[in-house]
């Protein structure tokens, strides 16, 4: 005797369905926001695999405290506006008591499917 029950059938313990690499994502999202606010320099494997854009330059204050005065906490590098973060124990302040002084500035664009904006990190010239 062949039971069909196909069509009676119900799943007591149906799957959750989960998008494929989800979690992994949200890892990866969260490293790339670290990696964007937190650390200056980055190694190669990292910049690679995470950031559009990365690249280092660096400044004089008055010429970074004359690009941001108008900005809003923004800098504008080639038609990218990138969010500004201090490295501690920079602060605006320390830009203007030092505008002579030269400054490095880390640029980083993560890729677009991190859903994070372009972020410069502006440290002293020495990236401490």
């Amino acid at each position: 005797m062949n039971h069909n029950h196909n069509h009676n059938s119900i799943d007591l313990f149906p799957h959750t369905i989960i998008q494929p690499n989800t979690m992994d994502m949200q890892i990866e999202r969260n490293a790339v926001r670290f990696y964007s606010t937190k650390c200056f320099s980055l190694p190669l494997p990292i910049t690679s695999r995470y950031f559009k854009h990365y690249f280092l330059l660096y400044y004089r204050g008055d010429y970074i405290l004359n690009q941001i005065n108008d900005n809003q906490g923004f800098l504008h590098y080639k038609n990218t506006k990138y969010q500004i973060v201090y490295k501690l124990p920079l602060t605006r302040g320390k830009i203007l008591a030092r505008l002579q002084d030269q400054f490095a500035l880390s640029f980083r664009e993560p890729f677009s499917e991190f859903g994070i904006d372009p972020i410069v990190i502006i440290s002293f010239s020495n990236g401490a």
